[in-house]
């Protein structure tokens, strides 16, 4: 029987995809790809492989044209140095990336050109799985926007600010490490949550929420993704189960990747489904009907709370 079959997404390639030209796509305020450029807040410019996943440089601009960032990605994942730009063309970072992980120093830069922070990272990707950045992460300097040293050696007090300029967050920093009692706030300045750390490990953390709502949270349950009923292999089982090759493509002898995005709500409800990538003769619409059928998901969270998720999903046709 023919049908279409899950593919767990992988990409093997170890070089860039050799003759690939780059393409424009348009993003939205927070650099995520957008199908409308009435919709578009800038644009970035990247190279993709056979299969859709970014494989080479990636250069990313404002609604303005101006450079907002470069680097490069291998398979889909980060690789190399990653630097973002000021509106005025100056560097505002420069990081390292190792398989999509930050690796070495880290630096940073205000508008005026004095630098703000200097930190490192582990320079390879091992022991990290199940930790946090901030568990791996070690501050070596931190100035203010003047150029007076806060952080030195590892140890100061650090803060950070919204775009608006209104603090973000602040805390204290020893040998390194986040220590004691750490505060965030949102963009108009209410506290939203209280975090006590011990040696850079979260121990335990409050979210406050606009009307009153209180969930608590660890190190351990900082970030929960959303998980389908029995896990991937289920989810696998589940669009094989009910995946049908359509006519068209089977007569057309046609395959591919299809990519559907959708949303996990915070109550576990999938909806907002859409088409990403397709590969046509119907695949497409065969692809968001049964990713439409999905029952509920355990819900993602975030600081303790339900929080909606966007996904996207590969799902692979294949005659067979």
């Amino acid at each position: 029987m023919k049908k279409g079959i899950l593919v767990v997404w992988a990409c093997l390639l170890s070089a860039w995809c050799l003759g690939q030209e780059p393409v424009k796509e348009f993003t939205d305020a927070n650099g995520r790809v957008v199908k409308n450029e009435a919709d578009a807040r800038g644009y970035r410019m990247v190279v993709k492989d056979a299969e859709g996943e970014l494989n080479g440089p990636i250069t990313q601009y404002d609604s303005l044209g101006r450079k907002t960032l470069s680097g490069a990605y291998a398979a889909g994942k980060r690789q190399g140095l990653f630097e973002h730009y000021h509106p005025d063309g100056q560097r505002s970072s420069k990081r390292e990336y190792l398989a999509d992980e930050p690796v070495g120093t880290s630096e940073s830069w205000y508008e005026n050109g004095k630098p703000q922070e200097v930190g490192r990272h582990p320079a390879d990707t091992a022991g990290r799985r199940g930790k946090h950045p901030w568990e791996v992460y070690r501050i070596e300097s931190f100035w203010d926007s003047t150029g007076a040293q806060l952080v030195k050696d590892g140890s100061g007090d650090w803060y950070g600010v919204h775009d608006n300029g209104k603090v973000r967050s602040k805390g204290a920093y020893r040998a390194g490490m986040r220590v004691g009692d750490w505060t965030f706030y949102d963009e108009e300045g209410r506290l939203t949550n209280t975090e006590q750390y011990v040696n850079g490990r979260l121990e335990k953390g409050l979210y406050q929420g606009p009307k009153g709502e209180r969930f608590t949270y660890t190190s351990d349950t900082y970030e929960m993704m959303p998980e389908y009923p029995g896990g991937l292999p289920a989810l696998a089982g589940f669009l094989s189960a009910n995946l049908r090759y359509p006519k068209e493509a089977r007569r057309r002898g046609a395959s591919g990747t299809v990519f559907v995005g959708f949303v996990v709500g915070s109550d576990g409800k999938i909806r907002d489904v859409n088409v990403l990538q397709g590969i046509g003769y119907g695949c497409d619409e065969e692809a968001a009907r049964v990713v439409g059928l999905m029952p509920s998901w355990r819900a993602g969270r975030q600081q303790g709370r339900p929080v909606a998720v966007r996904y996207a999903l590969p799902i692979r046709f294949v005659m067979q």
